[in-house]
């Protein structure tokens, strides 16, 4: 389990690199709207580590409200707040889940209390790459006689950065269940999605039919489509250098390896192979699912027997390149299949 770190700030504008930090604010009772600032509570300056601030094991429900010492320390196991604390106030988690690579927290800005809904300003300054999502854990002070029944969170980006992402084109998933049933598919980043049909909004549910068939609200559709950015090692370790004359033979031939049946790789052929064309040569090199999962990871459930993902890194070549071959693996289909592929070019 990674460690985790509580952090308590006296100036809001530090940036919280480290993961899964906890930030504990004062937010006094009745309407604060006229309050543009959150002002922190005055702590010791320094980390303390501890070890139930990971996201896995952190057993109390988002925005979880502790009125007593013990379950603040038990769930934290740390001593940042004394029993003291409690005495005239309660604490109100607040979860934050972002990825570290993108973006950067710079605390809460800003907030009201309308009724019994707490508002939070959350910025935020953008940056560049894709990894894992982490989880910054703020611990904002309220009166005892202060009632929250609903938390928004709007998240609001200060600066920002240009990126050179890379472009996962044209990703494919095929859905293939042994029985007629209902199957939800989620993607990693959605943040990162630039483009979706049929719509994705947080998920995809469908009813998925043995034939590959998913109906989304009465509509049927045979894949579910995304393109998005991604961030891919640029240098090739290894691959194939392919002339254009024998692109589609060469198609033909590593998409079966790699387990897409004749229709899978007849529509992959035919997205990819005007692009290939366009130059006398191109190198190829086709990702491992480990660096597919980390750009884009997909989370299916009812859980598949078999998920192959195929995902074509290429540039175009003006002339031939002696480069390391590709040693490919040949996949298998079995049972509740799931095939997703897509490709993207390097320049």
């Amino acid at each position: 389990m990674k460690k985790k770190y509580v952090i308590i700030l006296s100036i809001l504008g530090v940036l919280l690199l480290a993961i899964g930090t906890i930030i504990i604010f004062n937010i006094n009772n009745g309407n604060n709207n006229n309050n543009n600032y959150v002002e922190p509570v005055e702590f010791k300056n320094e980390s303390i580590q501890i070890d139930k601030a990971s996201d896995d094991d952190l057993e109390v429900e988002d925005n979880h409200i502790f009125k007593d010492y013990n379950d603040f320390y038990n769930t934290f196991n740390s001593d940042v707040l004394k029993s003291d604390d409690f005495n005239d106030s309660n604490y109100i988690l607040i979860k934050v889940k972002y990825n570290i690579c993108m973006e950067t927290i710079i605390g809460i800005t800003n907030y009201n209390i309308d009724g019994t809904t707490l508002n939070v300003e959350l910025s935020y300054s953008p940056g560049c790459g894709v990894c894992d999502f982490v989880y910054d854990y703020y611990v904002l002070k309220i009166n005892k006689d202060v009632v929250i029944n609903n938390i928004n969170i709007e998240n609001k980006q200060v600066g920002e950065v240009k990126c050179n992402y890379d472009v996962a084109y044209k990703p494919m998933i095929y859905l293939y269940p042994t029985k007629d049933m209902n199957i939800n598919v989620k993607l990693g980043y959605p943040s990162n999605l630039t483009t979706t049909y049929p719509k994705y909004d947080s998920e995809w549910n469908v009813y998925a039919k043995t034939n590959g068939d998913l109906i989304i609200d009465n509509k049927t559709y045979y894949g579910l489509y995304w393109e998005g950015n991604v961030s891919f090692d640029h240098n090739f370790i290894d691959g194939f250098v392919v002339k254009k004359e024998d692109t589609a033979s060469f198609l033909e031939e590593k998409l079966s390896i790699l387990g897409l049946n004749e229709r899978e790789a007849n529509e992959f052929i035919i997205y990819w192979l005007p692009i290939l064309e366009k130059s006398n040569y191109n190198l190829i090199r086709f990702e491992d699912i480990t660096t597919i999962n980390e750009q884009m990871p997909l989370d299916i459930n009812p859980k598949p027997d078999t998920i192959i993902r195929v995902l074509m890194k290429f540039k175009h070549l003006d002339e031939y390149e002696e480069i390391k071959t590709q040693d490919l693996k040949p996949q298998t289909r079995s049972g509740y299949t799931v095939i997703e592929w897509g490709g993207t070019i390097i320049k």
